[in-house]
């Protein structure tokens, strides 16, 4: 089979299930394993041309729903297409399961689901069960997808009082408003989007005077795993949890 995966944790998890070799096109966002970089590429992560795609003569494409436009086209061909839902990284179990369905290589999924749910969850269970810490995932609060983030689903998940992220739809300023009344212990910024943070932290009236009164703490940590669900998951929620709690969590046996 040959197949085309248009987004990096898809990519990622079908070398672990066995169909790395399998895969003859992906974006320029998928580099992980290191063996995916020897993969023609075929686009970005939203941006793939149907032309591009056509070219690596697959027969199967896997993307996310945002390809919707670009399948509709692919199915007009007579490509066959399969779209993996976007999930938090809690979920990722249930995402490996989805690909070994679609791929036929599910007795693979099924064993590297099995160790994948059982890390996560031993991840989440090492976390301190008193009074959950308040966190401040702070990154883009311009960005539309601010209340659903699944970088912030992987916080809360860490027994972290998540402040900021209860609105459904906010302007900036209201967000910004959210945070300092919450009180944060800790603003989590990803390197990823630290040139979006920075000025919320330094020029925002409010947040400024909040940061020059307060001290909270600011941690910054690489969120490029975390949005990459799939079987890097819990790879990535133990740096995560690493950052929040500043001491290691290890592999369960």
């Amino acid at each position: 089979m040959r197949i085309v995966s248009l987004a990096p944790g898809i990519t990622e998890t079908l070398f672990a299930i066995g169909c790395g070799d399998s895969i003859v096109g992906r974006t320029s966002y998928c580099d992980l394993p290191d063996a995916a970089k020897s993969i023609p590429v075929v686009g970005g992560f939203s941006d793939c041309g149907r032309e591009a795609v056509a070219e690596r003569k697959p027969d199967l494409v896997i993307g996310m729903s945002l390809h919707g436009r670009l399948f509709a086209q692919l199915h007009r061909e007579g490509i066959r297409t399969a779209t993996v839902e976007a999930l938090p990284p809690r979920c990722a179990e249930e995402m490996v399961r989805s690909l070994g369905r679609i791929t036929g290589c599910e007795a693979a999924a099924q064993t590297c689901a099995e160790r994948l749910g059982s890390s996560i969850r031993a991840i989440q269970d090492a976390a301190p069960k008193q009074q959950p810490i308040k966190v401040c995932y702070l990154c883009d609060i311009h960005c539309p997808n601010w209340s659903a983030c699944t970088i912030a689903d992987a916080v809360t998940g860490l027994n972290c009082y998540n402040i900021g992220r209860g609105r459904s739809t906010a302007a900036p300023d209201e967000i910004v408003r959210d945070i300092v009344e919450s009180k944060p212990q800790l603003l989590l910024v990803p390197d990823e989007h630290a040139d979006d943070a920075e000025p919320v932290m330094e020029t925002h009236p409010v947040m400024k005077e909040f940061m020059n009164s307060h001290h909270p703490e600011i941690r910054c940590f690489s969120s490029k795993r975390l949005a990459r669900t799939g079987s890097g998951s819990a790879e990535a929620l133990r740096a995560l949890f690493t950052t929040i709690y500043s001491k290691e969590i290890s592999e369960p046996c």
